[in-house]
């Protein structure tokens, strides 16, 4: 049994968690230098502005209201090594995917943390702790097929169906 952990836009969660007023703004985080900057991440705020990842940072800085962060190496990194230690405490074997991504080998850890249904929102949780919003499924393989991308039953206030929590209040 596996579970995955996704965290999108990830060089804006990186960012976000460390400030977390931004979740009530419209963000854009861009890389490189002016005037070659470029858009690398969005909320879903600054999306519904109009901010497309084919923007230059010259672009977005004409969009009032909008706050530019440029790109964080340090945030990422500790970012990922937070995602990292999520994925160390439920299992010793975890496969760093990605930047942005783990796969944990949930084999023998089921007697303590139960079932996929309940392992997936646990992880997505545990995420939102940590400021980061979380994409988990869990299943006996890795495949587009996944048995338990989903939450069963009814949902408490501030957390959302499918393996996903958010952050704190707000959109990231």
């Amino acid at each position: 049994m596996y579970a995955a952990i996704y965290i999108p836009e990830f060089p804006l969660q990186a960012v976000v968690r460390n400030e977390p007023d931004l979740r009530r703004q419209g963000v854009a985080i861009v890389e490189g230098k002016p005037p070659l900057s470029r858009v690398v991440a969005t909320n879903q705020k600054a999306r519904a502005e109009g901010v497309t990842s084919s923007m230059t940072g010259l672009e977005v800085g004409q969009i009032p209201e909008l706050q530019i962060r440029r790109r964080s190496p340090a945030e990422e990194a500790a970012a990922h090594a937070a995602l990292l230690d999520l994925g160390l405490s439920v299992s010793p074997r975890v496969e760093d995917t990605a930047t942005d991504t783990l796969v944990i080998d949930l084999a023998g850890v089921e007697r303590l943390s139960g079932s996929p249904e309940k392992i997936a929102p646990c992880l997505a949780e545990r995420a939102a702790r940590l400021g980061l919003e979380a994409r988990v499924a869990c299943g006996a393989r890795l495949s587009g097929n996944n048995p338990y991308p989903c939450r069963r039953g009814s949902e408490a206030p501030g957390r959302l169906a499918c393996g996903r929590a958010r952050a704190a209040s707000g959109n990231s």
